[in-house]
């Protein structure tokens, strides 16, 4: 089901922990390496938790992706549109002993790259806990302050992950793509197969920023990539799961590399529908693949909902 909302995924990670006393090395993100579990605080270094005297208001969903812990400390999910920001189950905790990991007390076995599965949802960052000048906003402000949601899980599991595709495989979905539907959203451009195996994202990696109407990839303000997996779009611009609605998969991402967007940006920027449909053409376009590059023909993408977020 198509809607006209979009996830904006954040992860939130809170803080310090006490370490055991003793010595301690210090591992390549200047952590101390320990044999003892960190308890959440807050800095950059533990995992963003729940507290029990909180609340967060957000709707509850499916939810999966991966989750990595980034080199400033602060783990996000990505859900197939980049890392974003968290907050995880009340109790979780990370763990320095010879990888880091997290999850729940007593035993934080999720290593950085694992695919979760969660139930969860979106909630505004201005519905946290003590406002712009609470304990949550500091935190943003260390890892993300740009962010406008961050996605609150309240389970979280691992999910094995399918077999993997094979290079060959990889590249018979992609030869036998039709991509010729736009999916509307946002302040950048998504166009898909019809059987959602294969996508192409454009989208300005901070939408506070002015919107340029001609980017070149590889770019420092945009990302640009192909997805191959299947059911890519069944949340697009969603912020409702369904409990009967698949599960979006990713077998590739594969970065652009090469190529030229443009467009004609709204004068009204971020205003939803303000100016009616936006058309991006992509030409010379080239991504990465796990086997070498692979040249797009030029692309046409229709944003009927531009500026539209979710809610």
């Amino acid at each position: 089901m198509r809607r006209t909302s979009l996830i904006v995924v954040i992860v939130t990670v809170i803080g310090l922990a006490s370490c055991a006393a003793g010595e301690s090395n210090r591992d390549d993100r200047g952590r101390s390496e320990t044999t003892t579990t960190a308890s959440s605080n807050i800095g950059g270094e533990v995992v963003p938790v729940q507290r029990v005297d909180e609340r967060y208001p957000h709707p509850s969903g499916a939810i999966s992706g991966v989750i990595e812990l980034q080199p400033d400390g602060c783990w996000t999910i990505d859900v197939g549109e980049g890392p974003q920001l968290a907050l995880f189950p009340v109790g979780y905790e990370m763990t320095n002993v010879n990888e880091w990991t997290m999850g729940p007390a007593g035993n934080p076995n999720i290593p950085s790259g694992t695919t979760i599965g969660a139930v969860g949802g979106p909630a505004e960052v201005g519905s946290l806990p003590g406002g712009s000048a609470g304990f949550w906003a500091n935190y943003l402000a260390f890892c993300d302050p740009s962010a406008s949601h961050v996605i609150i899980l309240d389970e979280v599991g691992i999910v094995a992950p399918p077999e993997a595709m094979t290079d060959d495989e990889l590249l018979k979905v992609w030869e036998a793509a039709d991509l010729s539907e736009s999916w509307p959203c946002g302040l950048g451009f998504t166009l898909a197969s019809v059987d959602q195996t294969v996508a192409v994202y454009v989208h300005p990696r901070d939408a506070s920023l002015p919107i340029a109407s001609e980017v070149t990839f590889p770019s420092e303000s945009w990302d640009g990539y192909v997805v191959i997996g299947k059911d890519l779009l069944v949340n697009h611009c969603d912020d409702v799961v369904e409990p009967d609605e698949p599960e979006r998969i990713v077998d590739a991402t594969w970065p652009l590399i090469a190529g030229t967007l443009s467009f004609d940006a709204p004068a009204a920027e971020g205003t939803c529908n303000a100016s009616g449909d936006v058309e991006a053409t992509l030409r010379g376009a080239a991504v990465q693949s796990s086997s070498g590059i692979v040249g797009l023909t030029d692309l046409v993408i229709v944003n009927s909902a531009y500026g539209c977020f979710a809610g």
